[in-house]
């Protein structure tokens, strides 16, 4: 499995093989020795692991554990670089439950994140049977939703002060105010649930220039960051280029996929069907028709080479929901080399198709578009099997297939719950086995008070759900604001269950693709 990591150290040249271990183990790490880069990283990035030196020079690097963990939903790790009495003294004011001890290497770190996922496994299973049974005690209202958020909305603003340059507080100034270090999983109803935050530290083209950023990194963002939304195929290089009997095909997995300035569009070489659409004379229609013209509007058409990364295998795909009288599913589109689409991309098909049929007399339902994460496929080959149609183009240096998957229900029924930011949803609308992509809570009617059951990211198992419909549970709750992350869970549900009986050579759920 896969982690996101931010390292904050205190030298540059510092933990050079372990960055390199841990990318060979294809985990997406980020390294810098500037407080404010750290900082504008976890807020931007959101990673699940924050690795912080505690002999780094600047000392408000010390109070960092705390006010990231009442932030953010991440885990904290301390190291040093130095062996020294006075750096090991550090480490144990910053009172962190988990540290790495030098030599730091790869494998110490693997380890201590391991240790880390198998304690919270255990202690998330020791806690839902314990809600189960009745028998939860919340610490410090760990668990719990808070109604005004006001201990993480001050770590936030705290953090972004320092990501924004303000370093004039000292270190009490810092933490004054803030709320008591949370302990466990405390959620905050009405927080930003994309902890985006005033600031980001700055101009990444700026910060291209610190000297202190890792010197592979032009960018900490852009170089490190940017192929995050790729899958890595294991054992792949990072070779630049790759040559085949058929001619070069350049293998880029960074750089953005859009690039912005004059477009000269000229005719080039398209990619071809394994199916010819012209076999399927009576099956164009409509969505068809306005799909083909928004994605060849939408295209990046570029100078140069007419050699692109085809579409071949993907994870990485994103989709807009159609929902209308006559059409109602997902199309969902997939770039060559198994590249992350971009939202700017994905808006301008979107916004150009749904004007295209409501100028047809479609009534279309407002949606944005979303980015999902699907089991591994053959793109082609399964909107062949299923789709109702594909339709490809190029855009910039990679192919880009687009595919309608054809659903009755695109809709999660949410209605409100007791608390005016939560909602809840039937506990049969929720799947076996399957991660949430949103924390699911029960609520307990004697104290008024919601309890975290399932938190985002985590698998709603069958046994469990099983439990409590056993127990009179007939619905769970979330926070208002995850409503959007409900259509992405519902989506890649639906269309994973769609590859999983492709893959069983079932071939249902939709018609050859034209």
């Amino acid at each position: 499995m896969s982690y996101k990591v931010v390292i904050l150290k205190a030298k540059p040249q510092a933990l050079k093989q372990a960055e390199q271990f841990l990318r060979n183990r294809q985990w997406q790490i980020i390294t810098t020795t500037n407080l404010r880069d750290a900082i504008a990283a976890v807020i931007q990035k959101q990673p699940e692991f924050v690795l912080i030196a505690a002999d780094h020079p600047n000392r408000k690097a010390r109070v960092l554990p705390k006010l990231i963990g009442q932030a953010f939903p991440v885990k904290v790790i301390g190291f040093v670089e130095a062996s020294t009495n006075a750096s090991m003294a550090i480490l144990q004011e910053m009172g962190l439950e988990y540290n790495v001890f030098p030599p730091v290497s790869g494998p110490a770190i693997e380890r201590t994140i391991l240790k880390i996922k198998k304690d919270e496994e255990k202690k998330e299973l020791d806690r839902q049977r314990a809600i189960e049974n009745g028998t939860y005690m919340p610490e410090s209202n760990s668990g719990t939703t808070s109604v005004t958020g006001e201990g993480f909305n001050s770590a936030r603003e705290m953090l972004a002060r320092l990501a924004n340059g303000d370093e004039s507080p000292d270190e009490a100034g810092f933490i004054a105010g803030s709320a008591p270090s949370a302990a466990g999983p405390a959620i905050a109803v009405g927080a930003n649930s994309d902890g985006q935050v005033g600031g980001s530290g700055g101009d990444p083209a700026a910060n291209a220039a610190n000297p202190e950023l890792d010197d592979d990194s032009n960018n900490p963002y852009a170089s490190s960051w940017d192929t995050m939304g790729s899958a890595v195929t294991p054992g792949a290089t990072n070779s630049e280029d790759s040559t085949s009997e058929k001619g070069s095909s350049r293998k880029r997995k960074d750089g953005p996929i859009m690039e912005h300035g004059p477009i000269a569009r000229k005719a080039r070489k398209q990619p071809t069907y394994k199916q010819d659409p012209a076999n399927y004379p009576d099956r164009e229609s409509l969505i068809v028709k306005g799909t083909q013209e928004a994605l060849e509007q939408s295209v990046l058409i570029t100078e140069g080479d007419p050699n692109f990364e085809e579409v071949t295998s993907a994870t990485n795909v994103a989709c807009i929901t159609i929902s209308s009288p006559r059409f109602s599913g997902y199309l969902v589109a997939a770039l060559g080399a198994d590249r992350k689409i971009d939202d700017e991309f994905l808006k301008s098909v979107q916004d150009r198709l749904f004007s295209f049929l409501r100028a047809n007399g479609e009534k279309i339902d407002d949606d944005n578009g979303m980015n999902l994460k699907l089991e591994q496929v053959d793109f082609e080959e399964w909107a062949i099997a299923q789709a109702n149609f594909l339709r490809k183009s190029v855009h910039g240096t990679n192919e880009i297939a687009m595919a309608f998957f054809p659903s009755k229900e695109t809709e999660t029924k949410l209605e409100q719950s007791v608390a005016e930011n939560m909602l809840k949803l039937g506990i049969d609308e929720l799947h076996d086995d399957v991660p949430v992509e949103f924390d699911l809570y029960i609520y307990l009617p004697s104290n008024k008070k919601y309890l975290l059951y399932t938190p985002q990211g985590r698998k709603l198992f069958g046994a469990q759900r099983g439990r409590l419909r056993n127990k009179g549970v007939t619905h769970m709750h979330l926070r208002k604001d995850s409503a959007s992350q409900v259509k992405r869970y519902r989506a890649q549900v639906y269309l994973n269950e769609m590859i999983g009986s492709f893959k069983r050579g079932g071939g249902s759920g939709g018609k050859k693709a034209a």
